[in-house]
């Protein structure tokens, strides 16, 4: 199930950004998949339980089953977007452009015939092979030896620097829709582009946050995911109004960008629910742990230490050994959800790091070469 969440909002995301109808299709089935493995979920769970004790462990795993599935809707809504608007509004396709990470497509050439996704794919490049369209064949998650062939199409997430790094290795030009230019937009839709930009990323880390805080069992990180619920509950409200009384939008616009805000609004209402077992003190079943090393993606702590003087976040070079930073604890306690490149990291600090690769031997070096140790759970 959280395989299958992060992949539909990655490819909700793509599909509104390129107006592809055909992968919105592919992610409204996924939706019912997710919500299946929901319903077997609930009922392994209650024919678990054997005691009051056993209720309250498995009161976790339906929290952590249930925030998925809703932001399995939340990503069906957003796809779904792209099945019944003509066209996505530039300042939600800029937004989306603009994110964090970013959802393209590639397509095979002579070059990358015979190569399997692992070559594409191997550390440190932080990229992530979503989907493989092969005729009219669409390989959901593929396994790294699959071997590719002239015309498969890629559908990648990851820095716009390794996806250009693999295009090239497979003989493609990176296709980067451009939105149109910021000052097209007016001073109003620059600031809805920039609002939007936030909320899509504020709720991709508050998801990240919320699992590392579970598996972790970590209450300050829950806190501060339950801080951005609120702030995000507030933004939205606050958006909409503006929205709705925008003359440069078309009714049409308007309705498609207060579904996207209510969907990213539901998605961290989901990460509030996971979060909320730490702040409740509910105990966390084993179940949840081994399904997180098992997912395509994992989240873990780096501990900034032997560093003599502060350094910026950008000048760490993380982005080239394939870990996206989702946050960063000061020593102080304070938390930084969305780090500025420009922020400076001190010894102490710590470091919540994404990858989409396994936490190997080299990884595990590279990072200390940067003053940076990996701390277990």
């Amino acid at each position: 199930m959280k395989d299958y969440a992060s992949m539909m909002l990655d490819l909700a995301y793509y599909s509104a950004i390129y107006g592809d109808k055909m992968m919105a299709y592919e992610v409204l089935k996924i939706e019912n998949e997710v919500h299946d493995l929901w319903s077997l979920v609930m009922m392994q769970t209650m024919l678990a339980a054997r005691s009051p004790e056993d209720a309250e462990r498995m009161l976790s795993i339906i929290r952590v089953a249930t925030s998925l599935e809703v932001v399995s809707n939340a990503a069906a809504d957003i796809a779904y977007v792209a099945t019944i608007f003509t066209r996505t509004p530039a300042v939600l396709a800029g937004a989306l452009l603009e994110s964090e990470e970013l959802v393209s497509r590639v397509e095979v050439g002579e070059k990358g015939d015979g190569l399997k996704l692992k070559d594409l794919v191997s550390f440190p490049r932080h990229a992530d092979v979503l989907v493989v369209v092969r005729g009219h064949r669409w390989i959901m998650d593929p396994s790294l030896d699959l071997v590719l062939r002239k015309g498969d199409r890629l559908i990648l997430r990851g820095t716009e620097e390794a996806l250009r790094s693999i295009a090239e290795m497979v003989g493609y030009k990176l296709e980067v829709p451009v939105p149109g230019k910021r000052e097209d937009l007016g001073e109003e839709g620059r600031r809805l582009t920039e609002s939007l930009k936030w909320l899509k990323n504020i709720a991709d880390v508050a998801l990240d946050l919320a699992f590392y805080s579970v598996i972790y069992q970590d209450r300050s990180p829950a806190m501060e995911v339950l801080e951005i619920e609120e702030e995000v509950d507030s933004r939205v409200l606050a958006l909409l109004p503006g929205i709705m009384d925008t003359k440069r939008l078309s009714g049409e616009e308007k309705a498609c960008l207060s579904r996207i805000l209510n969907s990213l609004e539901e998605i961290t209402d989901a990460a509030a629910n996971m979060a909320s077992i730490i702040v409740a003190n509910l105990p966390v079943h084993e179940v949840i742990e081994l399904a997180e090393e098992e997912s395509s993606e994992i989240i873990i702590k780096a501990v900034a230490k032997g560093l003599t003087t502060p350094v910026k976040l950008e000048d760490l070079g993380l982005d080239d050994i394939g870990a996206h930073v989702v946050a960063i604890k000061k020593a102080s306690g304070a938390w930084h959800p969305l780090p500025s490149p420009s922020i400076k990291v001190e010894d102490g600090d710590i470091l919540i790091l994404k990858l989409y690769t396994e936490e190997d031997e080299k990884l595990l070096q590279d990072l200390a070469r940067k003053r940076l140790v990996v701390q277990e759970e």
